[in-house]
């Protein structure tokens, strides 16, 4: 995997540097989202997908800056900014929270595993004497999975894939097809979808997207709202990958139109508005 994270810290920002976070004035400790940030960011998703979670979540949080008032949706475009800044930033806090959890389920786990040793004596304790939250309660943990996916989808993004090996992008493939968390819904056959078709499997790689858009379908509003970038990728890369074939031209235009109008407010929505923009001018 270290093909993979080299990769993902040079791409975010070619020319970025990080900030001294020991310094008063750098702008992340007043919650400018800066390019350090970017690196940042990029580091604590590869140190996750490396399986050192506590690292992840140390420069996650670094930079995830405050959660959003109660009422207020954590979307692309909010408080100002622009679309990068503000991926960077959610992606930040969804890793500091989702590592967070893992470690507060570690501990609830060795609390309960310690308790049980001496039975009778009611429920096991938190780590001040105060009894624990049942672990259904608490966020989603992530694990190397989830923080690979992460990192899988940084490449994804950032249209990073074509350029790497047929070697390393079956390696990728099978990082995917291996299960394990997933840190949003469909994102996982997207990446799987992306690989395939740059493995030359178009078949299998229509499958995956198809997959992919059929789970954010049938999953309930607040699920299917969420992470809309997920569906808006999907239906552009199967519109691509259809309107390659003259029998499938008429379907692949019409997803791609559908994925130019369904899905506002994204994450990297702009990048794509150009890329479907161009897409549609090949299908005439």
């Amino acid at each position: 995997m270290r093909h993979f994270f080299v990769q993902i810290t040079f791409i975010v920002d070619r020319d970025f540097s990080v900030p001294n976070r020991n310094d008063e004035n750098c702008p992340c400790k007043r919650g400018v989202i800066c390019r350090g940030s970017r690196c940042l960011t990029a580091f604590a998703v590869c140190a996750g997908a490396a399986g050192d979670l506590e690292e992840a979540g140390r420069l996650a949080a670094a930079v995830a800056g405050p959660a959003p008032a109660p009422g207020t949706p954590d979307t692309p475009g909010g408080n100002g900014g622009g679309q990068l800044e503000h991926f960077v930033q959610r992606r930040a806090r969804r890793l500091s929270i989702a590592a967070a959890a893992a470690a507060a389920h570690k501990a609830l786990d060795a609390d309960t595993d310690a308790h049980e040793d001496a039975p009778g004596l009611g429920p096991a304790p938190g780590r001040n004497g105060v009894v624990a939250a049942p672990a259904a309660e608490l966020p989603d943990p992530a694990d190397a999975s989830y923080c690979r996916l992460l990192a899988f989808e940084l490449l994804f993004l950032w249209n990073a894939l074509p350029s790497c090996s047929a070697q390393h992008t079956a390696r990728l493939l099978e990082e995917c097809q291996s299960g394990g968390k997933e840190p949003m819904l469909g994102l996982r056959h997207l990446v799987m979808g992306a690989a395939q078709a740059g493995l030359g499997r178009g078949a299998e790689a229509a499958a995956s997207f198809r997959t992919c858009l059929a789970r954010r379908a049938a999953a309930p509003p607040p699920d299917r709202d969420r992470d809309a970038h997920v569906a808006a990728f999907a239906l552009y890369e199967l519109g691509v990958l259809l309107s390659r074939d003259p029998q499938t031209l008429d379907e692949g235009r019409q997803l791609l139109r559908r994925a130019q109008s369904a899905y506002k407010a994204y994450d990297f929505e702009n990048r794509l508005s150009v890329r479907i923009h161009a897409a549609l001018r090949r299908c005439g």
